[in-house]
């Protein structure tokens, strides 16, 4: 009794502030909020050169480990008048990429 009377007041009470602040700090890190405003420099000194650039539309690309990926992760920041539009991370088909452990 006494666990079903806990988890129901874990599940009316909510999440404790410090997870729900973690929770909105990831929703802007992957919606791109953090990003909306900034200069092309101020992008680069925190995200670093983009992998392409293609007039206002720059893009980083996430590294893939090793193993099989089907998705790669892409961060696709769009300019306007200089300032970013918006910054998401989306996630790109790439059919089937086999990444190798490289030995060193």
């Amino acid at each position: 009794m006494f666990p079903v009377f806990y988890t129901a007041l874990m599940l009316v009470a909510g999440p404790e502030p410090e997870a729900r602040q973690a929770l909105a700090e990831l929703e802007a890190w992957h919606s791109g909020k953090a990003f909306i405003g900034l200069s092309s420099n101020e992008v680069i000194k925190q995200l670093g050169e983009p992998t392409s650039r293609k007039g206002d539309v720059w893009e980083y690309w996430d590294r893939l480990g090793p193993g099989c990926h089907s998705f790669r992760w892409v961060r696709v920041v769009h300019f306007k008048g200089g300032r970013v539009a918006s910054a998401a991370r989306e996630q790109w088909g790439v059919g089937c990429i086999l990444v190798e452990r490289v030995p060193r």
